[in-house]
């Protein structure tokens, strides 16, 4: 199996941990599949069991040589993080709707990483 990168948008359902807290997030997916529709698959599969809803597939590619060589030290992490555990996902969210002056914020996805959403 190879490593796959899958960048989606997404936005937590009523009875996720998130809901009412974020409005949507940019979600990075490294995942390893047997081709770029299974690592998709993966990905959303991924987060529906955390009760988010994909709202738009944005990007999905084969991590090649070259495109991990050309990744910086934070990326290099995240993606051998993925190799050793199959999967890790991370993303940028943004805040609910009519709560602008809030600040986006980091949050893993992972079940594991939840007690504390600001730990990288």
């Amino acid at each position: 199996m190879d490593m796959y990168f899958v960048h989606l948008e997404a936005c937590p359902t009523v009875g996720s941990q998130e809901f009412g807290q974020v409005g949507g997030a940019n979600v990075d997916i490294y995942v390893q599949a047997g081709g770029l529709v299974e690592a998709t698959q993966k990905a959303i599969a991924y987060l529906n069991a955390r009760l988010w809803v994909v709202t738009a597939e944005l990007a999905a590619l084969k991590m090649t040589p070259e495109r991990i060589a050309s990744m910086d030290a934070i990326g290099k992490s995240l993606f051998h993080r993925a190799e050793s555990e199959g999967l890790f996902s991370f993303s940028i969210a943004w805040p609910v709707k009519d709560r602008d002056v809030d600040l986006a914020e980091l949050r893993p996805l992972r079940d594991e990483d939840k007690s504390s959403p600001t730990q990288h």
